[in-house]
């Protein structure tokens, strides 16, 4: 598996009065998860926690990570009947799982995935209204910034409405020094894609990234709850396999 370092931190932002985002990162497992929460209080902070409880149990036991968000989304719409939260409550979710060969990202909602090799590149494509409008060239991308309706997500996890969520994926390789950035609405809807493209490229650690990148989001508002995680990779899967397929032949040869 791919080896990387990493770092999180999420805060409730300027207007909040609590955080409803909610983060989980084993690197072990090669699992992170970003997840924004709806719904208030007992509400939102509940749904993002069962979003971060149960898909590493679901991947814990050789499940996918499709069918892991699936099944989070069936536990959250199950949680009030069983005490726990709120009627109506829901979350969002980005997710990134690496394996020997590279990472697959999935996710519900407007939580996003990004890329910085030196450049930022979104990798994920918002499950949201203004994203349609977008697709269908009725507004630009500038223009879905300040939309009133920007807000407006077309599924989330536990929205008693739909039955059988639809989870998308994208798949990639990661090489030294690329690194993934999973953050919730509150990082990006207050800051450009330049401004988070600036803050990665200043060199700085992975801590002081994510700190740097939340003080920015509160300095521009702090709109909504932030929550961000950075995964940089120290070795890729290519190279790893590789020197392990180098080191077999050598035993091979010496008949070890």
């Amino acid at each position: 598996m791919i080896k990387t370092e990493s770092a999180q931190l999420t805060h409730k932002g300027q207007v909040r009065d609590h955080n409803e985002d909610n983060l989980f990162s084993d690197p072990e497992l090669g699992l992170w998860l970003v997840a924004d929460g709806m719904g208030g209080h007992a509400g939102g902070d509940v749904a993002s926690a069962i979003v971060c409880e149960s898909i590493p149990g679901m991947i814990r036991e050789g499940h996918s990570l499709v069918e892991a968000i699936s099944s989070a989304h069936h536990m959250v719409k199950a949680a009030p009947a069983n005490g726990r939260g709120v009627d109506g409550m829901g979350s969002t979710v980005v997710a990134l799982q690496l394996n020997n060969a590279g990472y697959e990202i999935a996710w519900v909602g407007d939580s996003r995935a990004y890329l910085w090799n030196g450049k930022l590149s979104q990798l994920t494509t918002d499950q949201s209204f203004v994203q349609k409008l977008i697709e269908a060239k009725a507004i630009s991308p500038e223009q879905a910034r300040t939309h009133p309706k920007k807000n407006l997500i077309l599924q989330s996890l536990g929205a008693s409405v739909i039955g059988k969520i639809k989870v998308d994926t994208i798949e990639g390789q990661l090489n030294v020094g690329n690194i993934i950035l999973l953050c919730s609405d509150g990082l990006n809807n207050e800051l450009t894609d330049g401004e988070i493209e600036d803050i990665l490229a200043n060199g700085a650690s992975l801590d002081k990234s994510v700190e740097e990148l939340v003080n920015a989001a509160n300095r521009a508002g702090g709109n909504d709850n932030i929550a961000v995680i950075l995964i940089k990779a120290i070795t890729s899967g290519v190279e790893v396999s590789g020197t392990v397929s180098y080191l077999q032949k050598v035993k091979n040869l010496l008949g070890k």
